[in-house]
């Protein structure tokens, strides 16, 4: 995948070549770097703004704070907290957030930022799994293999990195149309290596054991992401360069095993504390954030809603909504609910500015009452031309943006897709509409043995999951006979 980045932060704007030489974390040698630690703090510091605008932080001071406990916990037998680390590592401080988005994923930023979540907090079954997964984080981080990477993959690496540093507006076009926009955060992670993987998953393990948990509970979760791999027909984020999960797991398992040998045999694994925690968790899709209905797409929180045109689909990951024709992956329409500017007109102007529209035009527009401004222009990436539309509309003391990209072969589809969503653009304020809650996990213990698709209330089932997807989440199959006593995790 190639991503055209029109502007990155100075610290991103590295000669070819340059590099940055310091001590290893983790070997204790020297090595080089495409940053400095310093360098890769700033950069985390940058890039998580981006990722906390695009997902969110979830809603509960309780969980973050269980989660940055535990992961603190972790980082304390870190080769980052050792007393032969330099001191700019024992020091560096991280940060662990918990993002609002059912997707299940686990992933970290140079520097010290750690995410987790909320629909792997859901897929996980206690807190010694929890462990080893922010300890693979924080081995990404502590073996700075970022910085590794983007040092060995050159510039378009570097511009990888700070493709989500341009703000909130559409960051420029990719070979696949269903890349652009991508945060920087995705794009690292699969920039990652399987040795790179495989050494966070070794020093994971070694975190976890040190710290006192039965490091071994790791091996367990790899099943079930393996299911959802199965049932994807991709891998998941988590698991992006490990082709095999299953072996994974039995790799976990043995790695574990050689620590308990060494007299780590931690016992930590908190599964009744952990299940408490996350008890009442929104599951599946937010309906807050939007949801679809009757050919509407409705967004609560944003107080309207527009059409989603014929054949089109509407996919969402937290707060990020994106709209595709069905026939194919040459145009895409994304939603923005809040503009961080004050004003149509001058959300247009930075737009063009910061994509560097080739002879843009830009005008003032009104649409259904509502003041507005459209943008059209077009950039080149790859060899590739690529068309650009966007519409922003101020509403409710905000600015709503629908910004447009498509290959110049499907600007038809384009201009007709995202005509349609701004003309049928209104306002909602019917009570029946606004007022949606998400479905919530209940952690509950069965009374008497039956089949697992008979103890869930098919009435509860949230969006975007399935019944397949529920007995993924407790490990077990739909036709599973549950015996009585058995502790799950259901809608509720």
């Amino acid at each position: 995948m190639r991503v055209h980045v029109r502007r990155l932060l100075p610290l991103l704007a590295l000669a070819l070549g340059a590099c940055a030489v310091s001590m290893s974390p983790v070997t204790g040698r020297k090595r080089a770097y495409a940053y400095s630690w310093e360098q890769e703090v700033r950069l985390g510091r940058a890039v998580d703004r981006q990722i906390t605008a695009q997902y969110g932080t979830y809603d509960d001071d309780a969980l973050q704070d269980y989660v940055r406990r535990v992961g603190n916990d972790v980082l304390a037998v870190s080769h980052l907290r050792r007393d032969d680390a330099l001191p700019e590592y024992r020091t560096a401080k991280f940060v662990f957030r918990v993002l609002d988005t059912e997707a299940v994923n686990a992933f970290a930023l140079p520097g010290g930022y750690v995410y987790v979540t909320r629909g792997m907090l859901a897929h996980l079954e206690n807190e010694a799994q929890l462990a080893v997964v922010l300890g693979h984080e924080i081995a990404h981080v502590a073996a700075r293999h970022g910085s590794q990477n983007a040092l060995e993959g050159g510039l378009m690496t570097a511009a990888l990195l700070g493709a989500g540093l341009l703000g909130e507006e559409l960051a420029g076009a990719g070979d696949e149309i269903g890349d652009v926009g991508a945060v920087a955060a995705q794009l690292m992670l699969f920039r990652y290596s399987r040795d790179d993987e495989r050494e966070s998953d070794r020093l994971g393990v070694e975190y976890a054991a040190m710290a006192g948990y039965r490091a071994a509970e790791g091996a367990a979760f790899f099943s079930g992401l393996e299911r959802l791999q199965a049932r994807a027909g991709r891998i998941p984020g988590f698991l992006s360069t490990h082709p095999d999960p299953g072996r994974r797991g039995e790799t976990v398992a043995q790695m574990a095993a050689d620590w308990v040998a060494l007299g780590f045999d931690g016992e930590r694994v908190e599964r009744e504390a952990y299940l408490a925690r996350i008890d009442g968790i929104t599951l599946g899709q937010d309906p807050r954030q939007g949801y679809e209905m009757a050919g509407w797409f409705y967004h609560p929180a944003g107080g309207f809603r527009f059409p989603v045109p014929a054949d089109w689909t509407v996919d969402r990951q937290g707060r990020q909504v994106v709209l595709r024709p069905r026939a194919g992956d040459g145009v895409r329409v994304e939603l923005a609910a809040r503009s961080r500017h004050p004003t149509a007109d001058v959300a247009a102007r930075v737009f063009v500015h910061e994509n560097g529209l080739a002879g843009a035009s830009s005008y003032r527009t009104n649409m259904n009452g509502f003041p507005g401004a459209r943008v059209d222009g077009a950039m080149d990436s790859g060899g590739s031309s690529y068309q650009v539309t966007g519409y922003w509309l101020e509403h409710g003391g905000h600015v709503v943006r629908f910004a447009g990209i498509s290959h110049s072969a499907y600007n038809a589809e384009l201009q007709y897709g995202i005509g349609e969503m701004t003309r049928g653009f209104r306002a909602v304020s019917d009570p029946g509409l606004l007022d949606v809650a998400p479905v919530r996990l209940v952690v509950m213990t069965t009374e008497r043995a039956q089949r697992f698709a008979d103890v869930v209330d098919p009435r509860f089932i949230p969006a975007g999951m399935d019944l397949e997807a529920l007995a993924i989440l407790n490990g077990v199959s739909v036709d599973a006979v549950i015996p009585a006593g058995t502790v799950l995790k259901l809608p509720g």
